[in-house]
């Protein structure tokens, strides 16, 4: 009786780790990047980005003025706070090396929401 309760702790632990270790790998850290751009558009900073990264940008075209000019200056700095500069209104996820821009919800006072999302969205 001893060593079933033994084998069923070790089976609920060993079931337990099979189902939250691939939670944990999700979770993925913003890519850094060098760039220096003058006078650019955000949607040249991003495809410059996507070239020096393996990650692919989404967004919605309505949610964001893509033609916006804008000049970044970044040493090894992480991609989410790159767009925060170039977008103030931003939210991103990254997933499976996708970054999914969105409009960050309008909060009263102009700040933005205490209840954002954490873990990997900026």
């Amino acid at each position: 009786m001893r060593n079933f309760s033994k084998t069923r702790i070790l089976g609920v632990v060993c079931l337990a780790w099979l189902l939250l270790w691939p939670a944990g790998s999700r979770a993925q850290s913003s890519p850094t990047v060098s760039i220096a751009r003058t006078n650019a558009t955000v949607q040249q900073v991003l495809r410059e980005i996507e070239r020096m990264t393996e990650y692919t940008f989404f967004y919605n075209n309505g949610d964001f003025d893509m033609e916006k000019t804008v000049s970044v200056s970044a040493v090894k700095r992480p991609v989410t706070e790159i767009v925060r500069e170039m977008l103030p209104d931003c939210t991103c996820k990254i997933e499976n090396r996708r970054i999914i821009l969105m409009k960050a919800p309008a909060v009263a006072g102009g700040g933005r929401s205490a209840t954002a999302p954490s873990s990997t969205w900026c």
